[in-house]
């Protein structure tokens, strides 16, 4: 399936027995046939995919002359024209050059309807799901180290636990800093859910990891992606897009003679690999770590003709984790339809159901959970570190089971040739099933809690979008796109809690002596409308103008409408007569835009408690209120080049970017004399972000029967908090993480040890500023190998660095004294009544009444082996549409880290993929895992 076939629909003629075309479409230079191309009649646009052979047959064609065009991804289309003549059998074959940078490809993200590459100014990264080797089993680890600046950050190794999404580092310091989610032109939640912990007591009361909506997308329905990374690209998303856009295409149907069926089988196991020191790998947690069993099922069809094509498909997953009670179920049906309902009107419907049910380890800075007190030895909450004691934490029942769905629908109506209407509509529906209970006798809690969250979130999306294309001569034409979209989400919570139940068995949330219940209920309403016009002078100069105005319910009162303008350029050099051909494909490009980030729901508005005062009701003060309450408002220029040399086995993509966002909410201080004691978001903040983001892609060897491949993806960032405003320096996290003027956003602080590998005292340099929270260089490098018989091997590896992290679950086990791993040298000088022989590190590290928070900050650079895949084509005679595979994929194998880093993964965090900044707590690191796949098509 190709880019045309999931962005295009189709145009058709009566069926009539009339002449066919057929014939084969193969790589020029190889001389290999090129399965699944497209070959379309561009006056009926009427087409169909190419086989295993990259053969193909159109039947049925009315007598005429047409223009024949052949596509395929990583390919220059190539075009013929033709005449046909009644019952006439024509053979037409294509050869197809590569193209690396596929200036012809389609892009829909960011652009007022469908645009090619070429004509756009901005940087857009693509992923093309066929392309990719190993099996993956979420949206996340797909894309994880496939483009420049986009950074997916784990969090945990529990069950179900979501990443952190950051492009471009962070755009704010007080809202979200993940993307907005669109697949298939529907808005999806881009928040995390929501932790399951109980609504009173300690917030850490769970495990500590939350799941992510994108993940809820089976990637094998996944056709393509496409990411936009900044402002200057997000322009027309408005005032919720500053951090980026990822949006997904899921698989569609095709013209084809017969339906196509796709089968995948997965087994595999997860795995821990050693995260402490050489003689205590796994710190203690050993005897609950666990090899746990994955499987997966799925199957497809897509098929069609020339009035309707589908696919549907349904996925069974069910995965053990490697902690104890870790166990996540996933069950997922998707059915999508394209149909000509007359003949200029088209409708394509998208739907999609998962149920995702996620059972989890009590995990994390969790008193009552296993890890924090298998890490603690005899000094945690029940003082024992026997296996037996410690497994009474295991009765922690934690549950979790989401529910979404997913339906939108999108009406084309082509009032001419040149004038288009695209109406969409789309529902986005989750909810939370959120679960937890300690039973009667749980340490801790010996009369037993419990609690029951249930939450939901709707996404409703309305978009109009209007394409005029007006060609005055043969080097000069105007595209103008006009529209609007609204957007309302709605957001619902009912939560029971209930303690001191009268003994064992099954309790319901009425049989506890004390019981509390909570609701909330939010509601926010964006709507903007927009403009834009595309100048094409001679197919190579390309002048973007466009402006989107926004409104929104978050807004304060007398704020009014926003505008966000952007302009972009592109040049494709190479183009141009007197360029040599025999230099490659040359594209100049620049851009520069706006968007924004919307306050929270009741950020603008003045706000009271309800709370009980004695035996009467009353109401305290809670937010101020701020009628000028706005957007933070991220404005971005871009500049870059697309090269393609050395007939196209070279290519080289560069960006250079630069953020500057003013009107950064901050909180600010009241005047207690006005009644309100706590702070105010205020538009008074600003920030910058600058790097560059380079994609290199080369063939090494190319041959008949061998094939070497590297890739590099390079990105760096450097942020900076530029003005405070009226705010003073503030911690994020209430640890390290803070908000200085003139550092990074947001910067590690604390006391430092000036001479930590010195025998003696320790000196202190107060308040220093170690560096970033958020990587400043990330690279990425992959390679493949084609080998004989189709075989292929690849490779595809991260490295993370510049940035600092906090390590609180080494403090919270050396602080009490336990005999930790990192400190067992220095407790041998101790014991043998050397303590003058200790350096000033290990001074402040290991003697409890030294210890301090300030002395576990770590350098977090590390490189990891993200996957490691062998794919073997199995010699089954399946039909012209048929193949088979059988591939071997690796996760997580291998782990590189600072020497300076001791302990644990840089890839742990306090409370889930929402943590504002990344800290080091009870968890265990992302697990490793290895699967076996076989995939029949048929």
């Amino acid at each position: 399936m190709t880019l045309f076939f999931l962005n295009t629909t189709f145009n058709t003629t009566a069926f009539a027995q009339n002449a066919t075309l057929t014939g084969q479409v193969i790589d020029r230079q190889t001389g290999e046939s090129l399965p699944a191309a497209n070959v379309i009649i561009e006056e009926l646009q009427r087409g169909t995919a190419t086989d295993m052979d990259g053969e193909y047959t159109i039947e049925n064609i009315e007598p005429g002359t047409y223009t024949v065009i052949a596509n395929f991804i990583g390919y220059r289309a190539s075009e013929q024209t033709v005449e046909l003549s009644a019952d006439e059998v024509l053979q037409l074959d294509f050869e197809l050059q590569s193209d690396m940078i596929g200036l012809d490809q389609v892009v829909v993200t960011g652009q007022a309807g469908m645009t090619r590459q070429r004509e756009i100014g901005s940087s857009v990264g693509r992923i093309q799901a066929e392309n990719l080797i190993g099996s993956t089993s979420n949206v996340e680890s797909m894309i994880q180290g496939q483009v420049a600046g986009v950074n997916i950050m784990q969090t945990a190794g529990s069950s179900g636990a979501g990443g952190q999404i950051r492009i471009r580092g962070n755009v704010s310091v007080s809202m979200s800093n993940q993307p907005l989610i669109y697949i298939d032109g529907i808005r999806l939640r881009s928040e995390p859910y929501p932790n399951n912990v109980p609504p009173v007591g300690f917030a850490g009361r769970g495990a500590n990891v939350q799941s992510t909506p994108i993940n809820d997308i089976i990637p094998a329905d996944i056709e393509n992606v496409e990411i936009i990374k900044g402002a200057a690209a997000t322009t027309l998303y408005g005032s919720e897009a500053a951090a980026g856009v990822i949006q997904i295409f899921t698989k569609m149907g095709s013209n084809i003679d017969r339906p196509i069926w796709h089968a995948e089988v997965e087994q595999g196991a997860n795995f821990m690999r050693p995260f402490g020191t050489d003689e205590v790998p796994y710190i203690f947690l050993d005897p609950w770590l666990r090899t746990g069993h994955s499987q997966r099922y799925s199957m497809s069809v897509r098929g069609g003709d020339d009035r309707v094509q589908y696919y549907v498909s349904g996925n069974f997953s069910d995965s053990e984790g490697v902690l104890p009670n870790d166990t996540e179920d996933k069950y997922a049906l998707r059915a999508n339809f394209r149909s000509q309902l007359a003949e200029n009107l088209y409708l394509r419907v998208n739907s999609a159901y998962t149920r995702h049910a996620i059972i989890n380890t009590a995990s994390g800075n969790n008193a009552q959970g296993l890890t924090l007190n298998a890490y603690r030895q005899d000094q945690n909450y029940i003082g024992s570190s026997r296996i037996e004691d410690i497994d009474q934490f295991l009765d922690y029942d934690i549950q979790t089971n989401n529910n979404r769905f997913m339906v939108g629908g999108t009406l084309n109506y082509q009032q001419a040739s040149n004038l288009d209407h695209d109406f969409t509509v789309g529902y986005d529906y989750a909810d939370s099933d959120l679960f937890q209970q300690r039973p009667v006798g749980f340490p801790g809690a010996t009369q037993g809690i419990r609690s029951n969250q249930r939450w939901n979130y709707t996404t409703l999306t309305l978009d109009y979008t209007g394409t005029y294309n007006w060609r005055i001569n043969p080097d000069l034409r105007f595209n103008f796109a006009w529209g609007g979209e609204t957007v309302q989400t709605r957001e619902a919570s009912v939560t029971g809690h209930a303690e001191e139940f009268p003994g064992p068995g099954e309790p319901t949330l009425t049989s506890g002596a004390r019981t509390l219940s909570f609701e909330d209920r939010i509601r926010i309403i964006t709507g903007g409308f927009f403009g834009q016009s595309v100048i094409d002078f001679k197919d190579r100069y390309f002048l973007t103008l466009g402006l989107r105005v926004d409104g929104n319910s978050a807004f304060g009162e007398d704020l009014g409408l926003q505008p966000y303008p952007k302009v972009s350029f592109s040049y494709v050099l190479s183009d141009e007569s007197f360029w040599d051909n025999s230099l490659g494909t040359l594209r100049l490009r620049a851009a520069y835009g706006h968007a924004g980030r919307a306050p929270g729901a009741f950020d603008a508005v003045r706000t009271w408690s309800p709370v009980g005062w004695g035996e009467r009701v009353a109401y305290r003060a809670a937010n101020v209120g701020n009628p000028d309450l706005g957007p933070e408002r991220t404005k971005e220029t871009e500049f870059g080049i697309d090269l393609s040399t050395f007939n196209d086995r070279l290519n080289i993509d560069f960006t250079y970017y630069y953020q500057n966002t003013t009107d950064a909410l901050f909180n600010v201080r009241q005047i207690p004399s006005q009644g309100f004691l706590s702070s105010q978001l205020e538009n008074i903040g600003e920030l910058e972000n600058q790097g560059i983001e380079l994609t290199i892609n080369g063939k090494i060897v190319e041959r008949s029967n061998f094939g070497w491949n590297v890739g590099l993806n390079l990105a760096t960032n450097q942020s900076k908090v530029l003005d405070l405003g009226e705010a003073a320096n503030f911690s994020l996290d209430g640890n390290h993480g803070w908000i200085v003027e003139g550092q990074p956003v947001p910067v590690i602080r604390g006391d430092r040890i000036t001479n930590p590998n010195e025998i003696g005292e320790p000196n202190l340099e107060e308040n220093y500023h170690y560096g970033p929270n958020e990587p400043t260089h990330i690279i990425g490098i992959s390679t493949s190998f084609d080998l004989p018989y189709g075989i292929t091997l690849s490779a595809r590896g991260e490295y993370q660095g510049g940035h600092y992290i906090y390590d609180g679950a080494s403090l919270n086990t050396l602080a009490r004294g336990v005999q930790f791993p990192t400190c067992f040298d220095a407790f041998d000088l101790i014991n043998a009544g050397q303590s003058d022989q200790l350096t000033a590190l290990d001074r402040s590290r290991c003697i409890p009444t030294n210890v301090r928070s300030d002395w576990f900050i770590y350098p977090a650079d590390f490189f990891k082996l993200r996957e490691l895949s062998l794919r073997i084509p199995l010699p089954i005679d399946l039909g012209p549409h048929g193949s088979s595979t059988f591939t071997v994929t690796g996760r997580n194998l291998w782990t590189w880290k600072n020497s300076e880093f001791p302990i644990f993964d840089p890839e742990i965090t306090w409370r889930g993929a929402g943590d504002a900044t990344r800290q080091i707590f009870e968890h265990i690191p992302p697990a490793a895992s290895l699967t076996g796949t076989l995939r029949v098509t048929f």
